[in-house]
């Protein structure tokens, strides 16, 4: 369960900086 969540993280991450690029990335960018 804890792998696909993490998966889907990742995606939403990735997807997050094209989506909203103005949003520094301080805000997404987060150390696991």
């Amino acid at each position: 369960m804890f792998a696909g969540q993490f998966y889907n993280y990742m995606i939403a991450f990735s997807i997050a900086p094209a989506l909203f690029p103005p949003v520094p990335e301080a805000l997404y960018s987060f150390d696991v």
